[in-house]
């Protein structure tokens, strides 16, 4: 098992955000203090995002624009040390992630 709990068959943990940085300020509702950082999908495919413990446990999650979405998806693939075009072979090869979506505007 990988450290989010996921079977270590898939070859790079898509969830893993031990090597991604929390934030200032939740990404929802901007409030300071009692961060941490989680793992969403997108259409575009997976990327962390700092959320306040109220947004995380009511299950929010910020609304981007899509071209925001994409860079913060790369940014993701860096943390995980892939590129996009590895991420989306994982993505492809493991649909069910059993993650909440951010919905890109």
């Amino acid at each position: 098992m990988t450290i989010t709990g996921r079977p270590s068959d898939i070859e790079a943990d898509l969830l893993d955000t031990s090597r991604c940085a929390v934030r200032l300020a939740c990404e929802c509702c901007e409030k300071r203090g009692d961060l941490a950082v989680v793992a969403s999908h997108t259409p575009l495919g997976v990327l962390c995002v700092t959320l306040c413990r109220a947004c995380g446990l009511a299950g929010r999650r910020p609304r981007w624009s899509g071209p925001r979405g994409a860079d913060r998806i790369y940014q993701h693939c860096q943390h995980l040390g892939i590129d996009r075009a590895r991420m989306s072979t994982l993505l492809a090869q493991h649909r069910h992630l059993g993650l909440p979506e951010v919905w890109l505007s």
